[in-house]
């Protein structure tokens, strides 16, 4: 698989995989990442829009559930394991730290949610005054079921630690 990292997607849409409310948002959306509107412009899909390179066919993926691939960052120390285990509702995922990897949002989600408490020293550590991601990730572009499910049964996704 060639790198995706510096790969620029056909199509568009929220993080969230879903549409942009209206063509306003989606132009804006096209400024913002300075996608020149010569060769960008938005189309309409799923009662919403999109941002697609013109000339493209391609749509976003608007499954019930949106998959996005993701990068975990390298462990910061050697004490934390190479890949990380994080389940949703008794469902075990063992992610590669480093590598894009597709996943669906509720894993993500699960992944942005674990935090560490950052304490206030001057205080002799009783308060705490923020919090750290335990799991910093980065997240690429849209991806789809398929390449989850084909993730999901690869020797990528099994326990290396």
């Amino acid at each position: 698989m060639p790198d995706q990292a510096t790969r620029v997607p056909e199509v568009f849409v929220k993080e969230d995989g879903t549409p942009y409310p209206d063509m306003g948002t989606a132009v804006r959306i096209l400024r913002a990442k300075n996608l020149s509107e010569d060769e960008w412009e938005p189309i309409e899909v799923d009662g919403g829009y999109a941002v697609r390179r013109i000339g493209s066919d391609a749509l976003p993926n608007l499954d019930s559930e949106p998959y996005f691939w993701v990068r975990l960052a390298n462990r910061s120390d050697v004490n934390q394991t190479l890949d990380v285990s994080v389940a949703v509702n008794g469902e075990l995922l063992v992610i590669q730290r480093g590598k894009e990897v597709p996943l669906p949002h509720r894993f993500i989600q699960a992944l942005r949610d674990a935090c560490y408490p950052v304490y206030d020293m001057e205080s002799g550590g009783k308060n705490i005054i923020g919090e750290v991601q335990t799991y910093p990730l980065e997240v690429i572009r849209p991806a789809r079921k398929k390449d989850f499910e084909e993730y999901r049964g690869s020797d990528a996704s099994k326990l290396r630690n």
